[in-house]
């Protein structure tokens, strides 16, 4: 309140008491409520309109009792681009939404030929529960068409940073676990309860080519929406298939130009086979040839018309989700993991 008095006297020149700083401030949450239950009265519309620019689009929305519960979305070009191009290696992961009703952005991304991220679907829910998580993902599952379940490989955030999860071979893998016994054997207990395919380098299987353990590619896609994520439920989604819309464009006017793919054999591979005079491009993986990175980009997410063009506009209405006001104050910042070190540490003064 006194930031926002000092701001009216310093730009405006002119004193406003509390008084009329409450009536204001109520003034405006009456101006959002209302523009906020219009974009829920028109989710249906809108979900409509994206299936129709964009065929092959898969978008549902759920609610109970005429309120808002969930809304699922994955373009056309996204499922296509995933499943013609990308490594089987999904990323999941969920972000608060910083409007008036809070709620939860679920994430699935993919990863393209650069080991860059490639949004495949996303969805809204009034929270973050073991039951929308498992809508999510099945609807996921029947878009990517992924009838063996061995064939893909999902990362979610855990516990990372650890030396037996670097490892890149066997033998250095059981050196390290016979030190974390001598260290802490229920570690060690617990750690060799775990499939060791699903959380260290030297065991994962060969058919994902991408040995990544963290899932910093939904921090990425997070970070790259986080103004989105503030606006109105459809202005958010909308910002968000225009963010990807030009992403693609930009991908593939890039790939058309130039081609710096990552990951082709080390060094000392390509000396041996330049010495025999072999062709190192029989040794370089299909997922890092231009051909098939742009499988990836070569889809289309077009454009949609405005809402006054929308037929049949708040035919089926639905209702803002109700609001839940979570204890404390507010948080803006992500929770960071106890291996992770603080930013911005200032120096103590002590014993100076």
């Amino acid at each position: 309140m006194n930031s926002f008095i000092e701001t009216v006297k310093e730009d405006c020149m002119y004193e406003i008491s509390k008084y009329q700083f409450y009536r204001t401030r109520a003034k405006y949450a009456a101006i959002v409520m209302g523009l906020v239950e219009e974009q829920y009265k028109s989710l249906w519309d809108y979900g409509k309109e994206l299936k129709k620019t964009n065929p092959g689009s898969t978008v549902q929305v759920e609610g109970t009792r005429g309120v808002f519960k969930r809304m699922y979305v994955c373009l056309g070009a996204c499922k296509e681009g995933f499943k013609a191009s990308c490594k089987p290696v999904i990323g999941l992961d969920g972000c608060f939404l910083k409007t008036t009703h809070g709620g939860q952005l679920l994430v699935a991304v993919g990863i393209d030929s650069e080991n860059c991220m490639f949004p495949v679907a996303w969805a809204v829910m009034d929270a973050e529960n073991r039951a929308n998580w498992t809508w999510f993902i099945e609807l996921l599952v029947v878009d990517i068409e992924m009838y063996n379940s061995r064939a893909l490989t999902f990362i979610s955030n855990k516990q990372k940073g650890l030396a037996a999860t670097k490892s890149t071979t066997v033998p250095k893998w059981n050196a390290v676990m016979n030190e974390m016994k001598t260290v802490n054997e229920e570690a060690f207990c617990w750690f060799k309860e775990k499939p060791t395919v699903q959380w260290t380098r030297s065991h994962f299987q060969e058919h994902t080519k991408c040995d990544i353990l963290l899932n910093n590619l939904c921090e990425v896609f997070n970070a790259s929406i986080v103004v989105a994520r503030e606006k109105l439920i459809i202005t958010m989604l909308d910002k968000i298939r225009h963010q990807q819309m030009t992403r693609m464009v930009a991908k593939r006017e890039a790939a058309q130009r130039k081609w710096q793919p990552s990951g082709i054999p080390c060094a000392h591979a390509v000396s041996g086979t330049l010495s025999k005079r072999i062709d190192i491009d029989e040794f370089v993986d299909e997922y890092y040839k231009k051909e098939r990175y742009l499988m990836a980009y070569n889809p289309v997410i077009q454009p949609m018309s405005g809402p006054e063009l929308w037929p049949e506009l708040g035919k089926h209405p639905l209702k803002p989700p109700v609001k839940k006001k979570q204890a404390g104050r507010p948080k803006k910042l992500r929770k960071r993991s106890q291996t992770e070190l603080p930013t911005g540490v200032k120096m103590s003064r002590t014993g100076m």
